[in-house]
């Protein structure tokens, strides 16, 4: 909706923004590079050592029909009048999707986003298996993860996305019983007078 040409197509040339549109370590299989049209849980915040400094973070619908998403980020430096950086947060572009975006800046300009990565498969029916074991199967099924993008990052991949040398999967499931996460949050105690700051 809002779209009157929604769906996927393909992108017409090269990617004019920077955008990596790999293939990528984390995959087993690499789709064309589709042109982004559609996002949701879109998620904007304002640089607390920069006001004119924004980013925002949404899904991007690699594929509507398939429910497949990575999550996308947009950084405009004037105040939300244009947004010259943008792309994807890379290193989990091997999961079926990624979801729920949600970020915060620390007092120093440095952005967290938390993603939320995993895997379903197809069923005949139509639905989706989630946790499917047959999808990449080295990965695991889903988890929960943060992304830095440090202050000053110059280009749409200058994302900090591995701790040890592997993606920053904070959580994994099954955690507590649950097989998937969702509606993660995320904040930073930005009071300079907390033991926390």
């Amino acid at each position: 909706q809002g779209y009157p040409d929604g769906g996927a197509t393909p992108c017409a040339g090269a990617a004019t923004t920077g955008e990596m549109i790999g293939p990528f370590p984390m995959q087993d299989v690499s789709n064309p590079p589709l042109r982004v049209k559609d996002f949701s849980e879109s998620d904007l915040h304002v640089d607390p050592t920069n006001a004119q400094h924004v980013i925002g973070i949404s899904k991007w619908f690699v594929n509507s029909e398939g429910y497949n998403h990575l999550t996308g980020f947009y950084e405009s430096f004037d105040g939300g009048a244009t947004w010259p950086q943008q792309g994807h947060i890379p290193g989990y572009e091997g999961w079926t999707d990624n979801s729920d975006p949600v970020g915060a800046f620390d007092p120093w300009g440095n952005f967290y986003a938390v993603v939320l990565p995993y895997m379903f498969s197809y069923l005949s029916t139509g639905e989706h298996f989630f946790l499917a074991p047959d999808v990449n199967p080295a990965l695991p099924r889903s988890g929960m993860a943060v992304a830095v993008r440090p202050h000053g990052a110059s280009t749409p991949a200058s994302w900090i996305v591995t701790h040890n040398g592997a993606p920053d999967l904070i959580r994994r499931t099954p955690f507590n019983g649950a097989v998937t996460f969702d509606k993660q949050w995320i904040s930073i105690d930005a009071n300079r007078r907390s033991k926390h700051f």
